[in-house]
This record gives C-alpha cells, sequence and structure tokens, in this order.
C-alpha cells in the first residue's frame, strides 16, 4: 500500500491501536514508541539488488533502499516516539547517545545523519545490538542485516544468539530482524528475532 511521508498519528491521543495509521517498516506495523534502528553498512551493502516492499519495487544499492526504508519509517513515526539509530561495519556509530523525540527537528536531523553513511567494513552485529540494549528506555530494535556476523566482541552466530538471549532475560527488549539482500544468514536473523519476541522479515530479494 502506499504511504505517506507525513506522520499521521496526530489524530486522537494515539490511545488504541486502531486510532493511528500505525509507521510500517519491511511491512512490519511499528507500534512502540521507544525504538533503535540498527543499520547494517558493511562493504556489501553496496551490491545492488530488486525488492518489493510494501508492494512497491525498489531497486538500487542495499544501503540506498536501506536508507530510503528507513527515512520513510521515520518520517512517519508520530510525535510520542523517541528514537535512535545505530549504524555498524566492522566498528559501530550510534547517531546519538540516548533516544530522541520524533519531533521534526528530530526527524530532520536523522535524515541528515542516514544521508552521511558511507558502506565499508564487515558485519560486527553483537557490539550495537549490546549497545541498543544498553539504553533502558528503548524496548524495541528493528536490525538489517545483508549478512554473516563475522566481527565484534562475539564474532559468530551461536555466540550472539546465546549471549543475547542471556542479556535479554534482564532487558527483555523486543527484536525485530530483517534479512536484507541474497547474502544474510536467514537462520541467524530467523532465530534472533523468534528468541527475542520479535518478528522476522525476509527481504532478500533478487540480483537486478
Amino acid at each position: 500500500g502506499k504511504r505517506s511521508s507525513e506522520p499521521r498519528a496526530e489524530a486522537p491521543h494515539g490511545r488504541g491501536p486502531r486510532t493511528f495509521l500505525a509507521p510500517r517498516y519491511y511491512g512490519m506495523e511499528v507500534r512502540s514508541a521507544h525504538i533503535c534502528f540498527v543499520l547494517d553498512i558493511s562493504g556489501s551493502m553496496e551490491m545492488r539488488m530488486k525488492v518489493e516492499i510494501d508492494g512497491k519495487t525498489y531497486e538500487g544499492t542495499k544501503l540506498e533502499i536501506a536508507k530510503g526504508e528507513l527515512k520513510r519509517c521515520i518520517g512517519a513515526l508520530p510525535k510520542k516516539c523517541s528514537f535512535n539509530i545505530i549504524v555498524f561495519e566492522t566498528g559501530y556509530r550510534a547517531w546519538q547517545k540516548k533516544l530522541v523525540k520524533a519531533s521534526r527537528s528530530g526527524k530532520s536531523a536523522a535524515y541528515r545523519f542516514i544521508e552521511s553513511v558511507k558502506p565499508g567494513g564487515d558485519p560486527n552485529i553483537y557490539d550495537p545490538l549490546r549497545c541498543a540494549m544498553k539504553d533502558e528506555s528503548v524496548d524495541t530494535i528493528y536490525l538489517l542485516s545483508d549478512g554473516s556476523p563475522n566481527a565484534g566482541a562475539v564474532p559468530t552466530a551461536e555466540g550472539i544468539l546465546r549471549e543475547i538471549r542471556r542479556v535479554n532475560r534482564v532487558s527483555r527488549v523486543r527484536i525485530n530482524t530483517i534479512a536484507f539482500g541474497e547474502g544474510a544468514e536467514v537462520g541467524f536473523l530467523k532465530g534472533l528475532a523468534h528468541a527475542n519476541a520479535g518478528r522476522f522479515v525476509d527481504k532478500r530479494g533478487r540480483a537486478p
């Protein structure tokens, strides 16, 4: 379906699930008001792909498409939401130290950060996930990756699943995952979502 980039959430007080059109991210309705988006910007995100998102077909580099979808979702967040963005390759970088209100100025600053991001390096998934979980106000994470974890403090899929499950017994953060591009490690991302009360979305698409 079509989505406006304008927030639609100013309708009656935002109490029940039907009072506003929920923003969507890769077809998932975004219901949380305390979100961290964790985005893979490793070197393989420079590869081109074709993928359908919410009934529309996108073609370009994986990073271009991912940037566009992230900006669309942030643009639709209601003002009551707070969010942050963490990008990762061999290292990782958090946009802000803590969650930022989804105000017009907050969104504009987020768009500038998203546009500034360049691809490179290997996927370090554990460290940015732990960074997101250390912010106690975060209750929902959206993790997008196009590869297999092979860098960082815990560089293996099995190790990450084990450690995040252990830490999340206390944090209880919902982790949603998106497999993006043909090289994404589906089993790992699906397992990570299912073990942490999240949803998994397969957006591997195809080569253009």
